[in-house]
């Protein structure tokens, strides 16, 4: 579960989804339990916060890391791009569920991923973060 904390926050996981190895992005900020990050590639701009779970369950799962991003690719025009990285694959065709509060969220997955699959729920998604005690 990620506490409340959109005061935005922390990512090194997400580079995983620029397009060239090697790339790196810029620290900006830590805000509570997220951190900030930019990249200013020529064509691929992306300014994004991570947070990791507090607590995980159930805790006799065996995974890696837990991710959750929100992303901004301005030369997209895309904001609030919704992103959870699980720690394991997911069963291929399975899907997800996102529980911010009571507000729940379906989510599409991809091997060890799982996005949102509109962009009105990924703003549904933002505004119940900042609303919310705990996801």
């Amino acid at each position: 579960m990620l506490g409340k904390a959109i005061g935005w926050g922390s990512l090194f996981l997400a580079l995983t989804a620029l397009p060239s190895q090697g790339q790196t992005a810029e620290f900006l900020e830590k805000y509570t339990d997220w951190s900030a990050y930019k990249h200013n590639a020529p064509k691929n701009k992306v300014c994004f916060v991570v947070a990791q779970p507090k607590d995980r369950r159930p805790k006799k799962i065996q995974r890696g890391p837990v991710y959750f991003y929100v992303s901004h690719w301005p030369d997209d025009k895309v904001r609030n791009e919704i992103n959870i990285r699980i720690g394991y694959p997911f069963r291929k065709d399975s899907r997800a569920e996102l529980t911010i509060g009571k507000a729940k969220f379906n989510l599409f997955t991809k091997d060890q991923a799982a996005w949102v699959a509109s962009a009105s729920q990924e703003k549904k998604i933002v505004e119940a973060m900042r609303k919310g005690s705990l996801m």
